[in-house]
């Protein structure tokens, strides 16, 4: 039986892409994945936020044939195209969004765990190891909440991980063909999240340090850097050509000091392993050990690898001492990798995906870290698990010891997934698969007697989803984790007196649903002429005076 004392080939022996041995667990894995992200989602649907709302409404103009475009109808450039555009292809085999979603990215999580034990066995050689990755990815409920959502992270994780696989490919063979794979998987990534551009700086410094011939290593990562860039440069000047911005503008600076996006960042890492109630602190340090020890480590096996194997100084052999071996690195010459140097790309990524993410946040306004770290998971996994896998080689660990790390690893992950599963059951996942919303009165009156002429809200994502109402969002004060001021009260009043001619405003409030960012109601009374046309337990039906002032 295979152990994890194999984990760590010999230098310069062969590997072979691995044939069934060990497939048995990590299909298990997979398919255990696929039916717990299907059963939290059974009763109240994936969960649902605003960008889901977003990425459904290009869905829907994709597949009308209306291009990429935002609920309104404008050319979309916030949001990458990929996740939309799989959305769209499911719509058209007869799915609803959600539904498409919900399938869609369950099935994905299920590729996110057979990607990783194939990572993980071909920089190990070992198929225990692939399986006890595959069955700890599958039973973490990080990985399990990003199933079950509608949102673009598995599309974009599962090809960041396909991304790294041929990295690690490329720097084991050095062929050519390994680095085009990449970069096309780079910019693939990059097309579902723009954040995976991440993975450029990551591919260029991996293959630039592989062992070989510089112009080897060079051509290398000028295939990776071409390849990635060009798909991925093509979108970006679409998105100039017809919004005149690449990435969306309009979003402010960031509220956060680099010290404080460090610690948030830090922290959620800390919450994969720690109860949900450790204080914050606490969870930063674990999480910034955690990285730092992972990351230290492999980078520490990597360097100690290399001088092992570098060939001792002392005279050229003689003639009787036979032909001088050659170089057993691939085309690009030098030594073969050990599994430290093979695991590189997996170290690489965890520490520019940690600090790209501490970037992001301390100079735009963005989404918290807990989200944009999840990509950073599954290379944390493998690269802590080759790191393990060493040790255990190093202190000559019998099997029965390994096992039993890995039993204590999922075991420790059993109850936190269990308790999604119930929580989902009773509170639905993120902000629109809730029962709140499920039973509002407000959305069921607006269901029943539709809204005329203009439509604003302090939540018009919730009507586009529910109920296909096409809403404009509030004026806001300042951008979404901004101090940054808006200006947007003034036109909202000009857009709102123009409205009148046509059928007159509607403002659609939800107060529990209202962010500080926005002005609240009462301001919006102070500048609108406003009436209460329709009361009720969860918000307000408010529609503007004839004369809109």
């Amino acid at each position: 039986m295979e152990t994890f004392r194999a984990a760590v080939p010999t230098p310069g022996a062969r590997r072979r892409w691995p044939g069934t041995s060990g497939w048995v667990p990590v299909a298990g894995a997979a398919v255990f994945a696929v039916a717990v992200a299907l059963r939290a989602t059974a009763r109240y649907g994936p969960g649902a936020e605003p960008d889901t709302v977003t990425y459904l409404a290009a869905a829907h103009h994709l597949g009308t044939g209306h291009g990429f475009a935002d609920i309104d109808g404008s050319p979309l450039t916030l949001f990458p195209p990929l996740f939309p555009a799989a959305v769209a292809a499911l719509e058209w085999l007869g799915l609803g969004p959600l539904p498409a979603a919900r399938f869609l990215n369950a099935a994905l999580l299920g590729v996110l765990v057979v990607l990783a034990a194939v990572w993980t066995r071909r920089i190990s050689g070992s198929a225990a190891l692939g399986a006890a990755v595959a069955v700890v990815v599958a039973v973490a409920s990080p990985m399990v909440a990003m199933g079950s959502d509608a949102l673009s992270e598995p599309i974009g994780i599962v090809l960041v991980v396909a991304c790294l696989l041929f990295l690690t490919e490329a720097r084991r063979t050095g062929a050519v063909r390994h680095g085009l794979l990449a970069g096309l998987a780079a910019a693939l990534a990059c097309l579902a999240r723009y954040a995976s551009v991440a993975l450029f700086p990551v591919g260029i410094v991996v293959l630039l340090l592989r062992p070989g011939r510089a112009t080897g290593r060079i051509r290398l990562a000028a295939t990776f850097l071409v390849a990635g860039a060009v798909p991925f440069g093509a979108w970006l000047a679409r998105n100039v050509a017809v919004a005149g911005n690449p990435t969306g503008d309009g979003r402010g600076r960031s509220a956060l000091t680099f010290a404080t996006s460090l610690k948030l960042t830090l922290a959620a890492v800390g919450a994969w392993v720690l109860p949900g109630g450790a204080p914050a602190a606490a969870r930063a340090v674990v999480g910034g050990g955690l990285v730092a020890t992972v990351t230290g480590a492999l980078l520490a096996l990597t360097v100690a690898e290399r001088r092992r194997d570098r060939p001792a100084a002392g005279p050229a052999p003689g003639p009787a001492a036979g032909p001088a071996p050659g170089p057993v690195g691939g085309p690009g010459g030098g030594r073969a990798l050990g599994a430290a140097g093979l695991a590189l790309p997996a170290a690489v990524f965890v520490a520019f995906g940690v600090g790209s993410v501490v970037w992001f946040e301390a100079t735009m306004a963005i989404d918290p870290p807990p989200r944009f770290l999840l990509p950073v998971y599954v290379p944390l996994v493998v690269a802590a698990a080759v790191g393990v896998a060493g040790l255990a080689r190093h202190r000559a660990w019998r099997p029965p010891a390994a096992v039993a790390l890995v039993a204590v690893v999922v075991a420790a992950s059993l109850p936190g997934l269990e308790a999604f599963v119930r929580r989902a059951d009773r509170k639905g996942l993120l902000d629109y698969s809730t029962p709140a919303w499920a039973a509002s009165p407000l959305l069921a009156s607006l269901k029943a007697d539709p809204v005329r002429g203009m439509v604003a809200s302090d939540d018009p994502y919730v009507l586009e989803l529910r109920l296909g109402i096409p809403a404009a969002l509030t004026p806001a004060r300042t951008y979404y984790a901004s101090r940054q001021a808006t200006g947007e009260l003034p036109t909202f009043v000009q857009q709102a007196t123009r409205a009148a001619a046509a059928g007159g405003l509607s403002v659609v409030w939800f107060p529990r649903s209202y962010q500080p960012y926005l002005y609240s109601l009462a301001d919006l009374e102070k500048v609108l002429c406003l009436t209460v046309e329709r009361h009720f337990a969860d918000g307000d039906l408010l529609r503007s005076c004839p004369a809109g002032t």
